[in-house]
């Protein structure tokens, strides 16, 4: 599991999809840059690599990976292109301990932003830092967009003004 395998699933990706890396990395959600993304997800998982090894090429958050892999066992013909490179090792998300860790709050969210409703990249936002002292537990856990996460990140958004929406 190396740069080398990584490699060969983005020329794989851009064989099926004709986009690019920089593309595929791009932090825009056109419908078929979504399907790149979902399948390299796929295949990378089903090589063995990591959640947050896959979030770091594809420069996503490992919680953005859940949910695409989660999306990608939904569609039909991602699974389908995934089989075609490798219909042995059918790795599911259910599988891995951090889906199972988090599954309840993207529940909980309806697996949507918290504020915009946006449903197909979300992260979980932990409301207080696990390095100040914060914990997993559900109430001190948020699902959010890219846009909204950064925003809360950056203090131009705050929990209190999100928790007032919901």
């Amino acid at each position: 599991m190396d740069t080398e395998n990584m490699e060969k699933i983005f020329k794989i990706v851009e064989k099926e999809t004709g986009l690019q890396r920089d593309k595929l990395c791009s932090s825009r959600r056109y419908k078929e840059m979504v399907k790149g993304r979902m399948l390299f997800a796929v295949l990378a998982r089903r090589e063995g690599f990591s959640l947050s090894t896959i979030g770091r090429y594809l420069l996503k958050d490992h919680t953005t990976v859940i949910n695409m892999l989660d999306r990608a066992k939904q569609n039909q013909y991602i699974i389908e292109l995934a089989d075609k490179y490798d219909g042995k090792r059918n790795i599911t998300i259910k599988e891995d301990s951090r889906y199972r860790k988090y599954a309840h709050i993207y529940e909980r969210f309806g697996g949507k932003c918290a504020v915009c409703g946006f449903n197909e990249i979300v992260e979980i936002h932990h409301i207080i830092a696990k390095y100040i002292g914060g914990t997993d537990e559900p109430e001190n856990l948020i699902v959010l967009c890219p846009n909204h996460h950064a925003l809360v990140h950056s203090g131009q958004l705050k929990i209190e003004d999100i928790n007032k929406k919901s």
